[in-house]
């Protein structure tokens, strides 16, 4: 906010954002941030399957009632 020039609808400079300082984490850090994500969309996707399993269970059960 305290970039913002002008009234009304406040604007940023092209020079302030060039300026910019973004702090990153070290390439090792990314790593092992990266792994760990990996590792929850492994576990994501593994819960996702074993949820269409019982659910297909669970149709298998309901149609048994039935018969």
């Amino acid at each position: 906010m305290r970039l913002g020039v002008g009234s009304g609808l406040k604007n940023i400079q092209k020079l302030d954002v060039e300026n910019f300082k973004i702090k990153l984490p070290s390439i090792k850090e990314q790593n092992k941030i990266s792994k760990f994500l990996n590792f929850l969309d492994l576990k994501i996707n593994k819960c996702f399957n074993e949820i269409i399993l019982l659910k297909r269970f669970k149709k298998g059960l309901l149609q048994k009632m039935f018969c």
